[in-house]
């Protein structure tokens, strides 16, 4: 009929153990906890002036960065 594809995981094996927490940035009473430790990109050399790009336009330059940043917003910004 067809090719048998192996099973990725033994049917013998325990299940994973559930994980507390989750990711992205902490937001505790309704102030942002800053984790990035490159303290040098903060302000205006991150969001960049009116009259010089920052480090986020920079990055926004690249159709990589760009592309990316689609996938992922454009499914939120569409869904009703």
């Amino acid at each position: 009929m067809g090719r048998v594809v192996p099973l990725a995981t033994d049917p013998e094996s325990s299940p994973r153990p559930s994980l507390y927490g989750g990711a992205g940035t902490l937001v505790s009473h309704g102030r942002i906890s800053d984790l990035d430790p490159n303290t040098t990109l903060r302000g205006q050399r991150w969001y960049g002036t009116p009259w010089a790009y920052g480090v986020v336009q920079q990055m926004l330059r690249d159709p990589i960065v760009r592309l990316s940043l689609a996938s992922i917003a454009n499914p939120v910004a569409s869904a009703r």
